[in-house]
């Protein structure tokens, strides 16, 4: 087995460094394991670590709107609903369209249990402004 004598500096975001940190599978080792692990994994995860690489840009513009946040939508969460298959578009955008409702929904309740937000709720699922 060859001798490990090179260093590499890797820089990571606050948010990475979290996941690595809280994930049960890593917590117990050091972060040095958990960077060998994902440049086991491939390129594009050692490139995900590094906030120098990617679409920068995209990941930091402000979305304002439902149409913003559509247009965010990165390429590859389509990639991974389709399949060989053909598939009717309701098919394609209901997982999608699912998991944009429960991280609204969750984002609503945090809201309205925020004493300074605006956002209030009758506890019933309905939501409403602070008159």
């Amino acid at each position: 087995m060859s001798e490990l004598n090179e260093r590499i500096t890797v820089a990571v975001t606050e948010e990475m460094y979290e996941r690595a940190e809280e994930d049960d599978e890593y917590s117990t080792r050091s972060k040095a394991e958990y960077i060998r692990q994902m440049w086991l994994a491939g390129e594009s995860a050692v490139a995900e670590l590094d906030p120098r690489v990617g679409d920068s840009g995209k990941a930091n513009r402000e979305i304002d709107s439902a149409e913003a946040a559509a247009q965010a939508l990165d390429d590859s969460v389509l990639i991974k609903i389709l399949s060989d298959e053909k598939q009717e578009i309701g098919e394609v955008v209901q997982p999608i369209t699912q998991e944009f409702e429960n991280v609204v929904a969750d984002r609503l309740f945090e809201l309205a249990k925020d004493e300074q937000s605006v956002i209030e709720t009758d506890g019933r699922g309905n939501y409403y402004l602070e008159r």
